[in-house]
């Protein structure tokens, strides 16, 4: 999870829980990260920074809902980033990656990431990872991701979850 940095918003904290099987779990708090530009430095001091959480990992879930607070001030321009391996069985090389939103074209990436463990499950090579940032606004939202099969065969889905930012 990402938002906007701004001045006089402090303390700020996500809750989210994941929906695992029909249920959801408990809510869980994570706090903003510590992996910062140095204080001081040209790039913390730019316009447009971001806090950001460390990652959440939620496998095997079919929904997540999140909310953001914070001590002092409001949060805004909260974003959602989603992580999801993703390969082709008919090529070892990295593939596109296509999202949709609600139904509507949202993006795509390459899945060229560096990702071991995608290689020692899959066994196609380790550049399989990848990561895309798609805008949330306010609502509850159906996020779908799809392989794009590299000898334009059916292009499988890889992931659909639904999200509320």
């Amino acid at each position: 999870m990402t938002w906007d940095k701004t001045q006089g918003v402090d303390g700020v904290v996500i809750r989210y829980r994941v929906r695992q099987s029909g249920t959801w779990t408990a809510w869980e708090a994570v706090g903003e990260s510590d992996a910062a530009p140095d204080a001081g430095s040209q790039e913390s001091g730019r316009t447009g920074a971001r806090g950001a959480t460390d990652p959440i990992v939620a496998i095997d879930s079919t929904g997540i809902q999140i909310w953001a607070e914070a001590e002092r001030g409001t949060v805004t321009g909260l974003k959602t980033v989603l992580i999801d391996p993703g390969n082709d069985p008919d090529t070892t090389n990295s593939i596109g990656v296509h999202f949709y939103v609600d139904g509507r074209w949202a993006g795509a990436t390459t899945a060229s990431s560096p990702r071991a463990d995608v290689g020692a499950v899959y066994g196609h090579g380790d550049n399989h990872g990848y990561s895309i940032t798609l805008p949330a606004t306010t609502g509850t939202h159906h996020v779908c991701a799809y392989a794009i099969d590299t000898n334009g065969g059916t292009n499988p889905e890889i992931a659909c979850r639904t999200v509320t930012p």
